[in-house]
């Protein structure tokens, strides 16, 4: 699927690991600044369909903002 200059992916991919990928540098900076931070992926699907590149970018600006 194309829109504009960006185009979109549908593939398999693991959200776990794509999810700690995306948080893993917030996660050393809430621990450098004091502040807790707990992923639980525990009722969270493993393998989904769709665009990884930007499931990491919504993960990353959500945790960032969560971290300010």
């Amino acid at each position: 699927m194309e829109s504009g200059k960006e185009t979109s992916f549908n593939a398999p991919f693991d959200l776990h690991v794509a999810i700690e990928e995306a948080t893993r540098l917030y996660s050393r900076e809430a621990g450098r600044r004091d502040i807790e931070f707990n992923l639980d992926l525990t009722d969270s699907p493993t393998i989904v369909v769709g665009d990884s590149k930007k499931i990491r970018t919504v993960v990353q600006n959500l945790t960032a903002n969560a971290c300010e």
